[in-house]
């Protein structure tokens, strides 16, 4: 599941609402918002003066492919409980169910 963060603008106006001395509680009643969303846009306005969004980087390949490759050329017997071992990820009946 994928999310796309809060526009700049909403969180700006979010900002300035909590600088003029309102409560995170009423604002996020007003803007229709978690409080803990808005405790952390506060807190970071706080202490980077910035309410732009985080970069989201996405997902990160768990395995190398090319050792991984290597490593079955060589060890073509090996079960995936033992592969999980071996390259630190999850095993399919995790996954699974």
């Amino acid at each position: 599941m994928t999310t796309k963060p809060y526009s700049e603008d909403l969180r700006k106006k979010v900002v300035d609402y909590l600088k003029k001395g309102n409560t995170q509680k009423s604002a996020s009643e007003i803007f229709n918002l978690h409080r803990n969303t808005i405790s952390v846009w506060w807190l970071r306005y706080q202490k980077l003066g910035i309410t732009k969004a985080k970069i989201r980087t996405g997902a990160k390949r768990k395995i190398d492919l090319q050792a991984f490759e290597s490593y079955m050329q060589y060890n073509s017997a090996t079960n995936i409980k033992e592969l999980s071992i071996k390259f630190t990820i999850a095993p399919v009946e995790y996954i699974i169910g």
